[in-house]
């Protein structure tokens, strides 16, 4: 049996735009812990189709993927994708159980700016995430951008640059809201990404031992900005997700 896709259901409406999300399942019957994905594109470009493909081998591992929309800069800077992402979470507490996602077993997944706001949301109080795997995203984001392309995504993304608003950059921070009870994370960075510059896994290394926080690192050697440094890299990270996703999503 083919596994079951739900595509475009609104979950919330936010300043006159709609924003959807979609759902893929295990074709058998029953309930499976859920993956919410939240894309990449620096905050500002990007959005959750055509992302199917990538979900295959979750879906036939016995996860239900739940891939959402969220308000994009500059027109929504922060903290509309955070409310966003945060509204879709709360949404699929509510309604993952009609499509077979058991969501109190909800762990994140996300790419680039997409694993900074998963990040972001296991690292609230009272989280509704039990784990999130985030690949190259920025988790301080007090450090001025040295690269082109980060230093105008995260620019639109804040509305501001870092010196003027210091004590903002520093609430948009993952490494700032670690604390004992955040519930286990794991980050990857290629060290060769030219986009995200690698000492952001370092810091978040470096604030979750601080803490005592439960954070897993992987430093792809060769890797680019949310690209394995080879093919063997790729399907070592991709076995350590979905380990650590039945590791702790059961």
């Amino acid at each position: 049996m083919e596994p079951r896709s739900y595509m475009n259901i609104p979950f919330a409406e936010v300043e006159g735009q709609a924003l959807k999300l979609d759902i893929y399942r295990p074709a058998d019957e029953g309930v499976y812990p859920l993956i919410l994905h939240v894309h990449g594109g620096g905050w500002s470009v990007g959005g959750r189709a055509g992302n199917a493909a990538g979900f295959a081998s979750y879906v036939a591992q016995g996860f239900v993927v739940a891939d959402i929309d969220y308000r994009l800069a500059p027109a929504s800077p922060y903290p509309a994708a955070c409310d966003d992402v945060r509204t879709a979470a709360r949404w699929l507490l509510a309604h993952g159980g009609e499509y077979g996602a058991d969501a109190s077993r909800m762990g994140g997944l996300g790419y680039s700016a997409g694993a900074h706001l998963v990040e972001m949301l296991i690292t609230e109080a009272n989280t509704p995430l039990r784990c999130a795997v985030g690949w190259g995203g920025p988790t301080d984001m007090t450090r001025e951008p040295v690269t082109h392309p980060y230093r105008g995504y995260a620019w639109a993304f804040m509305s501001a640059c870092p010196t003027e608003e210091p004590a903002l950059y520093a609430e948009v921070s993952p490494v700032t809201r670690l604390t004992a009870w955040t519930p286990p994370i794991l980050h990857i960075h290629g060290d060769a990404d030219g986009v995200v510059p690698v000492h952001h896994a370092h810091l978040l290394a470096e604030a979750a031992v601080r803490v005592g926080a439960p954070v897993e690192i992987i430093i792809q050697a060769g890797g680019g900005h949310c690209v394995p440094g080879n093919d063997e890299d790729g399907r070592q990270a991709d076995t350590r997700i979905k380990a650590f996703f039945v590791r702790h999503l059961g």
